[in-house]
């Protein structure tokens, strides 16, 4: 690959301030002066050789027009990409799958350079390029439009557009100045879900498990954030079966679509038990029967995970992948319990089970304690909640350190969870009773 300039780590300034022109600059070999320097595999340790894969050539027009947006094309597919999976591997659908699509469709291509504006610019410690992306985005909108209210297939690269542009919103929400929430770009990706699976002759690509796989992902933790977002885990989880017998598609999240299932059916199953309690003083007696077949299944899960082998494609890993897996399915499989325990069942904090299951999170996060590749979104949820319900202050110092290594790593949300975490403790309010709009992924 030959390579087209350097990325020196300079700020984005934004459209009209930045110098783009010369972005591109010389291998200066001084090291980047950084707020993030500190870390020992930090991106910016020195300046970066933009490259872009000979699989991808030749590039479209976008990507010519300005050296940015090289820039951060080989940003999203050799570190954005990187930090969106929990086991690192060279079948990432993030670097394989979605650039080759982009390639191919403007929308997704867009979506894709405002996904690592927004992430450079946290690693960085910089205001995200308002303008830059609303000039990315504002073009995406009409055709998500047509998508919805026309008669033609909707295609993968519609659909990845809507689910990417949902991920966007939810992880970097003031890089956007729209009165649109995440639960609505959501709640869109979700129509558009539905209405695929409509499409007679619909064929399955692993483009289409892919984003399937990505959407049921924030779904599941949308529905267990929001109490005004509704689940859809009835429809993804029978479509999705077949990408567990996928090795390549893996490598989307470090846990399996049985853990997706289980959290999001105890998320869907709480919110009834509140309609159910303020409808009739207390959930029906067939709620109550779900409730238990739930636990017990999660239970039965909890125990499954220590003895299940998880593989995956790749064979270059700095861990290996079954403890990766087991550590992540353990976790969201102990989030969903802590959840069934105090939002259906309504025990306190104090509980034997509530207690076990943060120890169990922290636990399986402290076992892969110098992987930092783990620092990843889908623990966000789980380290919430045990941090909490957690009773001991060394535990809940644990947690703040998880997430602001997640934060370090550039994701954008983790300064509105770890808000919502300290209004917690210092109102001594519980988390059942909070009002919030911040998707804990």
């Amino acid at each position: 690959m030959d390579i087209l300039g350097y990325d020196q780590g300079l700020p984005d300034l934004d459209l009209p301030k930045n110098n783009d022109k010369d972005a591109l600059g010389p291998n200066s070999n001084i090291p980047i002066d950084s707020p993030q320097q500190c870390s020992s595999d930090f991106y910016y340790s020195a300046p970066v050789p933009v490259t872009i894969p000979q699989s991808l050539m030749p590039v479209p027009s976008v990507l010519l027009e300005n050296p940015m947006n090289l820039i951060y094309c080989h940003y999203f597919i050799n570190y954005t990409a990187n930090v969106l999976v929990t086991h690192q591997c060279p079948s990432n659908p993030f670097s394989t799958i979605l650039p080759q699509l982009a390639m191919e469709d403007d929308n997704l291509l867009r979506l894709l350079l405002a996904y690592a504006a927004c992430h450079r610019a946290r690693l960085l410690r910089h205001a995200e390029p308002k303008n830059r992306i609303a000039t990315w985005v504002t073009p995406v909108f009409p055709s998500l439009r047509q998508a919805l209210s026309g008669n033609e297939p909707i295609t993968d690269s519609a659909f990845g557009s809507c689910v990417m542009l949902a991920s966007l919103t939810q992880s970097y929400p003031l890089a956007f100045d729209l009165p649109i929430s995440w639960q609505e770009h959501l709640s869109l990706a979700r129509r558009l879900y539905s209405l695929r699976l409509g499409q007679e002759g619909l064929q399955r690509t692993n483009a289409t498990i892919f984003f399937g796989r990505w959407f049921a992902y924030l779904d599941t933790f949308g529905s267990a954030s929001s109490d005004t977002y509704q689940g859809a885990y009835y429809e993804w989880s029978r479509e999705l079966k077949m990408a567990e017998q996928i090795p390549e598609l893996q490598c989307l999240a470090g846990f399996t679509n049985k853990s997706l299932v289980l959290l999001s059916r105890t998320a869907e199953l709480a919110k009834r038990c509140d309609y159910e309690r303020r409808l009739h003083g207390q959930p029906a007696v067939q709620t109550i029967t779900m409730s238990q077949q739930l636990r017990m299944n999660l239970e039965l899960f909890t125990l499954e995970i220590k003895h299940t082998r998880y593989d995956c494609a790749c064979s270059q890993s700095s861990t290996s992948s079954t403890e990766v897996y087991r550590a992540v399915n353990a976790a969201i499989s102990h989030a969903a319990l802590i959840y069934l325990h105090r939002r259906v069942y309504m025990l306190p904090s104090e509980s034997r089970l509530v207690q076990f299951s943060v120890n169990a999170i922290l636990d399986a996060f402290n076992e892969l304690k110098g992987y930092n590749a783990f620092d990843t979104p889908d623990i966000i949820l789980p380290l919430f909640l045990a941090g909490c319900e957690a009773r001991d202050p060394g535990k809940a110092v644990d947690v703040l350190q998880r997430l602001q290594s997640i934060e370090n790593a550039g994701m954008g949300q983790v300064v509105r969870v770890k808000a919502l975490l300290q209004e917690c403790w210092d109102t001594k309010r519980d988390w059942t009773e909070l009002k919030h709009n911040v998707l804990l992924g």
